[in-house]
């Protein structure tokens, strides 16, 4: 298993996310799983209410942090967002 380093978890924690994310104003879809351990949904949700573009939150039941359960899942919602919005047509 991977360890994290002390200074790696405090330039993570000094991050401006969601000021970075507040000035994006593009399409964005937010997945999350509904079993990730690491994030609690309620980042997910502040990243929801942060963005100024088109943006979903969809909570896919059962996944984890890594996308090691519902896969094809986060596969599936990943592929159509680009095909849906950002694709000419949607091809």
């Amino acid at each position: 298993m991977m360890r994290l380093g002390r200074e790696y978890l405090l330039t993570t924690q000094a991050l401006d996310i969601y000021g970075t994310a507040a000035a994006y104003q593009g399409p964005v879809r937010i997945l999350h799983g509904t079993r990730d351990g690491i994030v609690p949904m309620w980042c997910s949700e502040k990243y929801n209410d942060t963005y100024t573009g088109p943006v979903e939150l969809i909570p896919v039941e059962g996944g984890n942090h890594m996308i090691t359960r519902k896969k094809s899942t986060f596969i599936t919602l990943s592929a159509a967002f680009f095909q849906e919005r950002l694709l000419p047509n949607g091809r």
